[in-house]
């Protein structure tokens, strides 16, 4: 969580001075609720997200063409996850988008100025679902879900 700090201060100070400049930071869907059994992973993604989106409104007052980007793919086909833990997905690795597939439509994203994307439409129809549960029933099902997958 440290360096996303450091590099964002960093850049965001050039890009002023340069007056323009975008600076992606990858949130993850993690970030939007609670995630049992990834609880540090899901808590700093959430940190970077509030950081993000609260300095992209400073910089907007100070230069309207320098951003931050808060972008929130949800599981992606990568290395992430080791072999172990890709098997017991199983199918659900159907379902996750490529690392490809996620970089081209944040690509979009930045294109359109925005600060914040749920990246991929699955993912965008998961928390609109999940948001519809009160914590307690969110925290039984993700926990259900990852003590399988994790543990």
């Amino acid at each position: 969580f440290i360096s996303p700090l450091i590099l964002t201060k960093k850049f965001s100070e050039k890009f002023l001075q340069k007056g323009q400049g975008t600076i992606l930071n990858v949130c993850s869907i993690a970030a939007l609720y609670q995630h049992p059994y990834m609880a540090v992973y899901s808590s700093t993604k959430s940190a970077l997200l509030h950081y993000s989106l609260a300095l992209d409104e400073e910089l907007s007052h100070k230069n309207k063409n320098v951003r931050v980007l808060s972008a929130c793919p949800g599981p992606t086909a990568s290395n992430f996850f080791d072999k172990d833990i890709q098997e017991k997905f199983g199918s659900s690795q159907k379902f996750m988008m490529s690392s490809e597939d996620v970089a081209k439509r944040i690509i979009k994203v930045i294109e359109k100025k925005k600060r914040f994307s749920i990246i991929g439409f699955r993912n965008k129809l998961s928390m609109f679902l999940i948001n519809l549960l009160p914590i307690s029933l969110q925290l039984k099902l993700v926990g259900l879900i990852l003590k399988k997958v994790i543990k």
